[in-house]
């Protein structure tokens, strides 16, 4: 079902997330998670939903910094290849 807030920032999707709630591990504090049902990208919520009025570019940019993020060591939900995807 198509969302009026949600756009995936990795396939421009409006389709309705899943939505985690996790524990941050600090120094993060992430506390809500998206997760695209079409391509399966786990966005922050406050980059998937554009809370506090964020454009869609700025969130494309955001999303870009947070795989940056990510994948040069941070904790937070790093992934390997060939994983499901699950959380």
């Amino acid at each position: 079902m198509p969302s009026d807030k949600f756009i995936c920032p990795a396939c421009n999707s409006r389709n309705e997330p899943a939505i985690a709630l996790i524990s941050p591990i600090p120094p993060n504090v992430i506390t809500e998670l998206a997760t695209c049902p079409d391509c399966g990208a786990h966005i922050p919520a406050h980059i998937a939903f554009r809370w506090k009025g964020m454009g869609a570019k700025k969130a494309s940019e955001e999303w870009l910094r947070y795989q940056r993020k990510t994948k040069s060591g941070s904790p937070l939900l790093e992934t390997k290849e060939g994983t499901d995807g699950s959380l």
